[in-house]
């Protein structure tokens, strides 16, 4: 059977009637540093994920002839959704403009459409923010951007997320339009910097 970690082919005898996820938790010990996580793993060039990998888990090792192992560090990992957070953040706020001058003349129907995309992102963007915090260990209240502390960055999103709620709600739809041109390029500015500052801490964590 061959193994490798990382592209990297590693000799270890494996007991080909144990099961894949015991034999993967023997060859962690042995040859995966504490502070790498497991992120993909190949069965025979096949790549494993969801009820694939629960039954292959499963599955006596030996069924594999060879087993491709993928790790990374919480910092690359981090870095790497920061990244691409970031770019939808930037794709996404190309369009704000063009859907607040939907929403200002009227074309309701298509312009619903376009905001149900782009608040999907914004929430993506939301929670990969304070994900990274977390798998970074991090504590917003400790880190400053600008004159202010990350909590308080956090908010200026939330509330500018609160006066589109409202708007929906009473069906103002030129409060929205105001509030998409006019307020909320605050809000893609402030993610746009959180992100940059956790893409900085995750870089040092990385190394």
């Amino acid at each position: 059977m061959d193994i490798y970690l990382d592209d990297v082919r590693v000799e270890q005898q494996l007991d080909p009637s144990a099961s894949l996820e015991e034999a993967l938790r023997e060859f962690q010990a042995e040859h995966v540093p504490r502070d790498r996580i497991l992120v993909s793993l190949k069965c025979d060039g096949v790549l494993l994920t969801d009820d694939e990998l629960r039954e292959a888990l499963q599955r006596p090792v030996g069924s594999c002839r060879c087993i491709e192992i993928l790790t990374s560090t919480c910092g690359e990992l981090t870095s790497t959704a920061l990244g691409d957070a970031r770019r939808a953040l930037t794709e996404i706020d190309g369009r704000r403009t063009a859907l607040a001058e939907m929403f200002s003349t009227g074309r309701t129907t298509d312009a619903m459409q376009g905001l149900g995309e782009m608040l999907g992102v914004w929430q993506q963007v939301h929670e990969v923010v304070v994900k990274s915090l977390a798998m970074l260990d991090l504590d917003p209240a400790d880190i400053v951007i600008g004159d202010q502390s990350m909590s308080a960055a956090l908010e200026t999103p939330r509330q500018h997320l609160v006066q589109v709620r409202d708007a929906l709600q009473t069906q103002d739809y030129v409060q929205l339009a105001d509030v998409l041109e006019y307020e909320f390029g605050q809000a893609v500015q402030s993610w746009d910097s959180l992100i940059e500052v956790l893409q900085q801490q995750a870089s040092s964590s990385a190394i």
